[in-house]
């Protein structure tokens, strides 16, 4: 068994000392986090491109051992409180700490995705604008009462549409005012 350990150590010391593939390990690492996918070995060998049995020996380096640090600023009374509820949960600053913020779920609008939805209904609004711009000089000219029909209409099928825009208008600044950051 100890040879076996050893053979295992020596070969993670081997793949330590490679900059290029813990350059492309910490990448896709980095990758599948802001994903929010799971480090899996699967996950980050595909991610990574490297062996399997290469990020079934570094992967533990990264996600087990506790090396890393943060530092974080807080008044006195913060950081008493938080204390407290350390020592009420028996556990550590750092480990109550760890526990909240991997459990928590922050639910951002992509900014980029928004504004797309908003150009879109934007254009919607000014296509729509046109059309009753049309319909109406349509209306001055014709004077037929079978053709008003069919103009009112068209005109009612806008204001469906229209109105379908002003919902979809609302949800956006809904989903961007409601969501939590």
């Amino acid at each position: 068994m100890k040879q076996k350990n050893s053979k295992q150590a020596n070969l993670l010391q081997s793949l330590l000392n490679q900059p290029d593939d813990i350059a492309s390990l910490e990448l896709a690492l980095m990758t599948l986090i802001s994903t929010d996918d799971p480090l899996t070995i699967d996950s980050v060998a595909t991610t990574s491109g490297l062996p399997r049995d290469g990020v079934r020996l570094l992967l533990p380096c990264y996600t087990q051992r506790k090396s890393e640090r943060i530092e974080l600023r807080c008044s006195w009374t913060e950081k008493k409180r938080w204390e407290h509820k350390a020592k009420l949960s028996n556990k550590t600053v750092s480990q109550l700490a760890a526990h909240s913020l991997n459990r928590l779920t922050l639910l951002i609008p992509p900014i980029e995705q928004l504004r797309k939805e908003i150009d879109l209904v934007v254009r919607e609004r000014v296509r729509f604008n046109g059309l009753v711009n049309q319909i109406a000089k349509w209306c001055n000219t014709e004077r037929s009462a079978i053709r008003q029909v069919e103009i009112l209409a068209a005109l009612d099928e806008l204001l469906d549409q229209f109105e379908f825009h002003d919902q979809q208008v609302m949800r956006i600044l809904q989903h961007d005012n409601g969501g939590k950051h």
